[in-house]
């Protein structure tokens, strides 16, 4: 029974360090001109005029600096939570922390959404709603795996408590 636990506390590990070593690699770098590639796609694929594009552009970097926040506390949680259960800690600690993951996780998921609507609104009328269509099952799906992104594939499903990737 013990090596069970201690077999799936590394796993946990393992599956942390992977969504760490993710993170870092699934980071999109600027365009030489400084422009960000998803502004570019959105700009092109939507047909956006300069002002929609100037907007959305905005939210986007106002947005990567709260999603990096959101990203770096969910890690951290979720080592928290797998050395709690690699320790064998009590019960009600481990709880707790996996309470205060899903806080986290619900919160991202909010500001997620709540900057889907944002960027749907500058673009405005049908192009907005063609977007939201686009993006909101990749916000159903979105695991924290690695910051959203438009080409990842669609994600699982996941309970927020469980580490995992």
């Amino acid at each position: 029974m013990n090596h069970a636990r201690t077999a799936r506390g590394l796993i946990a590990l393992f599956a942390v360090t992977a969504a760490v070593v993710t993170f870092g690699l699934m980071r999109k770098p600027a365009l030489a001109g400084g422009e960000d590639a998803s502004v570019v796609w959105l700009q092109q694929e939507f047909d956006l005029n300069d002002a929609e594009t100037a907007a959305v552009a905005a939210l986007h970097a106002s947005y990567r600096v709260l999603c990096d926040e959101h990203c770096q506390r969910i890690i951290a949680r979720r080592r928290e939570v797998v050395a709690l259960t690699a320790d064998q800690a009590d019960p009600a600690e481990i709880a707790a922390a996996t309470e205060r993951l899903r806080q986290l996780d619900r919160q991202c998921r909010e500001d997620l959404q709540a900057h889907v609507e944002a960027v749907a609104a500058a673009m405005g009328g049908s192009k907005g709603e063609r977007y939201r269509t686009l993006i909101w099952p990749k916000v159903v799906a979105f695991d924290h795996s690695a910051p959203p992104d438009l080409r990842l594939e669609p994600q699982h499903l996941h309970d927020a408590g469980e580490p995992h990737h």
